[in-house]
C-alpha cells in the first residue's frame, strides 16, 4: 500500500468513527475447481494460522480483516500465496495443484475493502436467523399438518445451503392459507396479488407463499419470482407432479438467493443458473449450491444482515456497496442478456444516491467547482512552458502559483452558488480537483460522494492538464491540507486531525517518519475549512487573493522523518503533554497566519 493509500484507509476510518459508519470486515471465498479434496493453511498477519479443506466442487467463504497468507502443496513444492479481501480464488489442477484469483474492485481499492471491523470475531462467526412466514393458497391439496411439515423440511434444507455459504438459516414462525384467485395464471400478477392479500407480519422479515394454482404451461417458465434483494415477498409454483423435491429445494433456494442479493449465473453447477428445474438436480451426484461469486455476495449481504441489522441497500456499509457495484457490474458484463446482475447493479447505485438525501445541492455545486478549476488548468496548460518561453509570451504556472490559481477560480465559482451550501461546495470540490491519485475516487467510505463529483472521463480530461501543485514547493503538503479540509467538511475538525496524527503515526512505524511539516499542513487544512465554513473566511476574497503564505506555515523548521522511537523518546505517545503542546502550538501558528485574520471574513 503507497503512502498515500495509507492515508486515505487512515481518512475511511476516522469518518467512519465519526459519522458513525458501521463499518465490517470483508470475506474472500475459495473454491475447490478439482476433482479431489484440497487442505489449505489460511495465516492472517496476526493471530495463529488455521487449517481448512474443501470437497470437489464446493466453495468456502472465510471472513478476514486483511490480506492473509495461504499454504498448500502442490504434488510437487508448497505453495505460498497472498490473498485479498473481496476476490474469488479458484484451486485447479493442470499438472500440480494451483491457485487462481479473480478480483473485482480496482487495485488501488483493495487495501482500503479491508478496514477492520466494528464487532468482535464471536458475532462475525455466529448464525443470522431470518424469521419467515410461510403460506399455501386455497388450491393446496394437503391438509395443514402434512403441507405444514414438508414445507417446514424443505426449509431446513435450504438453510444448510445457506449456513455454508453466509451463515443465515430461515427460521419458519408463522404458517398460514391465503385464497388465491382462480383467474390469474401469469406469476407476475400472482406475485402483485400475493402482495396485496398478504402483508407481512411484524415477527417476519420474510412472507413465502407456495401455489398450486397453475397448471405446468409447456416450454421454459419461472417457478418462482421476487422483486429484488430484501424483497419482502416470494411466490413459488407448486404442484403435486411433473417437479422433482430436488427440484422444489432448488427453486426455493434461488428465490431465497435473489433475496440475500445472488443474481443469474452462466455457471451450470450453480443454484444461480437463469433456469432451474432443469432436471439436473435429479441426478445423485448433483450438488445444490451457489456459484464463488454468488457467494461473494451472499455472504457480503449476509454480515450486514446479522451483524448490523441492515435491511436496505442504502445502510449497507460503504465497503459492501462498492464491493457490490463492482461484482454486479462484472456480472452484468457476462450475461448481457440476462438482465438480473443489470437491474441489481441499478439498485446498488440508486442506493449510494439515496446516501446523498440532502447533500445533492451540495454535489451539484461541487461539480460546479470542479468545473472550474479543470477550466482553468486546461487554459494554463495552452500556455507556453516557462523554460522555452520567448520574453513576451505568457508562461504556464507552475508550484504554489498553481495552487493559488486553482482556489481563486474554486472560489469565483463557489461564491456563486448558494450561500447555505457554497462554503462545502467549494472545500469538496476543490479537494476532488486537486487530487490526481486514484485512491480518493477508490476509498469505500468516501468514494460514494466523490465518484457522483466527477465522471471517469472528466478525471482523465482534468489530470491530463492539472500540472503540479503545490504548498511550499511541495506536492505532499498540498494534498495534506486539500484532503484534510475535505475530511473536516464531511466528519469534522476532529476527525481530520485525528486522521492526520493516525497517518504519521503510521509513516513513524513504517514509512517515511513522523513530519510535523505534514501535520502543521493537515492542521492547516482542517482550520481552513472550519472557517471557510463559519464564513470567517469569506469566498469572495479567497477569489480576490488566495496566498498559500497566508494559510499554511511554512515547513522549514518542522521536524521531520522521525522513527517511531524518536518520536517516542521525544512526544511519548499521541496522548502524551508533550505531544498535545506541540499540537496546540502548530494550531496557535496555524491562526496566527494572515489568511485568519479577521479582515478576511469581509465580503464584497
Amino acid at each position: 500500500m503507497t503512502r498515500w493509500q495509507t492515508l486515505f484507509v487512515a481518512m475511511g476510518l476516522a469518518i467512519a468513527a465519526a459519522m458513525n459508519v458501521r463499518a465490517s470486515g470483508a470475506v474472500l471465498v475459495l473454491a475447490n475447481q478439482t476433482d479431489d479434496l484440497v487442505q489449505f493453511i489460511i495465516a492472517p498477519k496476526f493471530g495463529n494460522p488455521r487449517g481448512y479443506q474443501i470437497v470437489a466442487g464446493d466453495v468456502l467463504p472465510i471472513p478476514v480483516e486483511e490480506e492473509v497468507g495461504i499454504r498448500f502443496e502442490t504434488g510437487r513444492d508448497p505453495a505460498h500465496h497472498v490473498l485479498d479481501p473481496g476476490a474469488v480464488y479458484y484451486f485447479f489442477r493442470k499438472d500440480q495443484l494451483d491457485l487462481v484469483r479473480r478480483g473485482f474492485l480496482p487495485d488501488e481499492a483493495r487495501g482500503a475493502a479491508a478496514l477492520p471491523a466494528s464487532v468482535d470475531p464471536a458475532r462475525r462467526d455466529a448464525i443470522g436467523e431470518i424469521p419467515v412466514m410461510v403460506l399455501v393458497d386455497d388450491e393446496e391439496p394437503a391438509v395443514q399438518r402434512v403441507w405444514e411439515a414438508r414445507l417446514r423440511q424443505r426449509f431446513a434444507e435450504a438453510s444448510d445451503i445457506f449456513e455454508h455459504h453466509c451463515r443465515i438459516r430461515f427460521k419458519v414462525v408463522a404458517v398460514g392459507t391465503w385464497d388465491s384467485d382462480d383467474g390469474v395464471i401469469d406469476l407476475e400478477l400472482g406475485l402483485r396479488e400475493f402482495e396485496r392479500k398478504v402483508l407481512r407480519p411484524p415477527g417476519a422479515r420474510l412472507v413465502v407463499g407456495f401455489t398450486s394454482q397453475y397448471e405446468k404451461p409447456q416450454g421454459r417458465t419461472h417457478l418462482g419470482g421476487t422483486r429484488g434483494p430484501l424483497h419482502s415477498h416470494i411466490l413459488i409454483r407448486e404442484w403435486s407432479q411433473h417437479i422433482s423435491y430436488t427440484e422444489r429445494l432448488e427453486v426455493l433456494a434461488h428465490e431465497l438467493g435473489h433475496i440475500l442479493g445472488a443474481v443469474h449465473s452462466p455457471d451450470q453447477n450453480s443454484v444461480m443458473r437463469p433456469l432451474v428445474g432443469d432436471r439436473r438436480s435429479r441426478a445423485k451426484s448433483f450438488r445444490i449450491g451457489f456459484d464463488p461469486v454468488n457467494t461473494l455476495v451472499l455472504y457480503t449481504f449476509g454480515e450486514q444482515i446479522r451483524l448490523h441489522g441492515a435491511w436496505q441497500l442504502s445502510r449497507f456499509s460503504p465497503e459492501a456497496r462498492t464491493l457490490l457495484e463492482h461484482v454486479y457490474a462484472e456480472a452484468a458484463k457476462e450475461m448481457p442478456e440476462d438482465g438480473s446482475a443489470e437491474k441489481y447493479l441499478t439498485l446498488v447505485r440508486r442506493a449510494e444516491d439515496a446516501t446523498l438525501g440532502d447533500q445533492q445541492p451540495l454535489v451539484v455545486g461541487a461539480r460546479r467547482v470542479i468545473r472550474a478549476v479543470a477550466d482553468a488548468a486546461g487554459r494554463n496548460h495552452a500556455q507556453a512552458d516557462p523554460a522555452g518561453a520567448a520574453p513576451h509570451e505568457s508562461v504556464r504556472l507552475e508550484g504554489d502559483r498553481l495552487t493559488e490559481l486553482y482556489v481563486r477560480a474554486a472560489a469565483t465559482a463557489a461564491d456563486e452558488l448558494p450561500d447555505e451550501v457554497a462554503p462545502q461546495a467549494f472545500l469538496l470540490g476543490l479537494s476532488v480537483a486537486l487530487d490526481d491519485s486514484a485512491a480518493l475516487r477508490a476509498n469505500p467510505t468516501l468514494g460514494r460522494v466523490f465518484r457522483r463529483l466527477e465522471t471517469p472521463q472528466d478525471r482523465k480530461q482534468r489530470v491530463a492538464v492539472l500540472g503540479t501543485p503545490t504548498v511550499h514547493g511541495r506536492r505532499d503538503l498540498a494534498q495534506h491540507f486539500f484532503v484534510s479540509s475535505a475530511i473536516t467538511v464531511l466528519a469534522g475538525q476532529f476527525a481530520a486531525e485525528s486522521t492526520a496524527v493516525l497517518k504519521e503515526m503510521s509513516d513513524a512505524r513504517g514509512g517515511a517518519g513522523f513530519s510535523f511539516a505534514d501535520l502543521a499542513a493537515d492542521v492547516a487544512g482542517a482550520a481552513f475549512a472550519t472557517q471557510v465554513g463559519k464564513n470567517k473566511v469569506a469566498l469572495a476574497t479567497l477569489a480576490r487573493g488566495f496566498a498559500v503564505g497566508d494559510f499554511v506555515p511554512p515547513p522549514d523548521d518542522l521536524p521531520e522523518g522521525l522513527s517511531e522511537k524518536a518520536f517516542s523518546q521525544t512526544y511519548g505517545s499521541p496522548v502524551d503533554p508533550r505531544f498535545r503542546a506541540e499540537q496546540d502550538a502548530l494550531r496557535r501558528r496555524v491562526l496566527a497566519l494572515p489568511g485568519f485574520s479577521p479582515r478576511t471574513a469581509k465580503k464584497d
